[in-house]
Parts: structure tokens; sequence; C-alpha cells
């Protein structure tokens, strides 16, 4: 069981399942939970200026990873995560086991909207139209100038820098910013 360092990001995650759920995606597996909570952090943190949740992502061999979100769904390796799976903590006086929601975050309106988007451009963008939005979710660390590629060649510090993760995805995000304004 998990912590409440872990709550920010563990909502966050929940929110994309349930999101995906709700839309009736299946198959999604922590591979592609873990690539939507950095893209979702990368629109939060272009849009609004701040971040989604306060643990760093870092620069594993597979991609960009959360760590407390990878611990929590590494049980359900490569196979889709199920309804039952939630990221769940133990509240520190109680010891209640909890699911954490968007109410955890400072801004929840904020952080559902940056989280829907990114669902959103998974699921429901029309990428034939926009492969701008797409290559964003698929390339986030295969370039030498990625945040990602920078961490993880950096012997001191796999963690990504959030100003590394914006100017990865600035040109990204301009495109998927657009689909709020409609």
């Amino acid at each position: 069981m998990h912590h409440q360092d872990d709550k920010k990001a563990f909502a966050c995650a929940n929110c994309i399942l349930d999101t995906l759920e709700n839309a009736r995606v299946e198959n999604v597996n922590i591979f592609t939970l873990q690539k939507l909570l950095y893209l979702g952090f990368a629109i939060h943190l272009f849009v609004y200026e701040e971040k989604l949740f306060d643990e760093k992502i870092q620069a594993w061999s597979c991609g960009s990873v959360v760590p407390s979100v990878y611990r929590s769904f590494k049980n359900c390796g490569n196979f889709h995560i199920t309804k039952n799976n939630r990221a769940r903590i133990m509240e520190d006086f109680t010891g209640e086991i909890t699911t954490p929601n968007l109410t955890s975050l400072d801004d929840p309106e904020n952080a559902e909207k940056s989280l829907k988007l990114a669902c959103l451009t998974y699921n429901n963008y029309d990428i034939s139209k926009n492969p701008k939005a797409w290559n964003l979710f698929q390339t986030t660390h295969r370039e030498k100038t990625s945040a990602w590629h920078k961490a993880y060649n950096n012997p001191n510090n796999k963690s990504l820098v959030d100003s590394d993760i914006v100017a990865e995805c600035e040109p990204y995000l301009e495109e998927i910013w657009k689909l709020l304004r409609y």
C-alpha cells in the first residue's frame, strides 16, 4: 500500500483510467497509462504553468515513468488494467485505505481538463487530420533532444526537467491546446 506522497499522482492515474473506461476504451495497460500521465503533465504545465503532481517523472529504459504509479500497477504486467484496479493509499492518521481522486489536487477542475484532454488526444482525436498531436504520444523519448533522452543519459539524475518537458512538447501542445478552444 502506498502513502500520502503518492496521492496526487494516483489521483491523476485514477482519473485517466476512469475517463477511458467511461469512453469504453479497453486494453489500457501500464505503458499507456504512463504515456497519458506524461502527456497530461505536459499539457498542464504548458497551459497552467504549474505541475499536475509533485512526484518527479523519471527516465526509465521503457520511457518516462511516474515511479509510484508504476509500482501500484506493476502486477498488471502488460495486461489491461481492469475496472477493479485503481491506485490506493493508506491514510496517515486513520490507516484507512482510500482511492485518491482529483479533489486531493490544488486545482481539480483544471487538472481534470488536462487529463481528459490527454485521453481525448489518445482516444478520439482524428490523427489523420493532425498528426502532430499523435506524434507527441508516439515519440516522447526517441529524439536525442527529448526530455527523456537528456535525463536517461545523465549519470547523476534520471528525473526529467520540467522546462525540458515543455520545450520538447510545445509544438505538439499548441495543436492540442486548440482542442480546448472548441
